[in-house]
């Protein structure tokens, strides 16, 4: 396998062992992530927040590297900066009620 995100490199190098996929609202923005511990990420992103963050669902994954990629994939057109998107309301409500990451696909337009 090929991989080709300097970022995704790094991390799988560091074996850093997250297992948690998450999503946080702020405002109309959501951030998707990964961590080892969801409170304790969540906690250290509302440090350097003036906005109320909401914590909208958490996914034990394995492979949490490529699942995160796999999802920033998919909200791709909806990006704004780092790892936090603008999807519409619709698109964020059906990957919150997703029970697996697989379940969740969107069309394509």
């Amino acid at each position: 396998m090929s991989i080709k995100n300097p970022r995704l490199e790094h991390a799988l190098r560091r074996h850093k062992p997250s297992t948690f996929l998450y999503c946080v609202r702020c405002n109309e923005f959501i951030k998707i992530g990964i961590t080892s511990d969801v409170s304790g990420r969540i906690t250290l992103l509302q440090i350097g927040n003036p906005y109320k963050l909401r914590l909208l669902a958490s996914w034990a994954v394995e492979d949490a590297i490529v699942q995160e990629e796999r999802l920033h994939g998919i909200l791709g057109r909806w990006y704004e900066r780092g790892e936090w998107f603008k999807a519409p309301d619709d698109v964020v409500r059906k990957l919150v009620e997703c029970k697996s990451l697989d379940d969740f696909m969107l069309p394509l337009d």
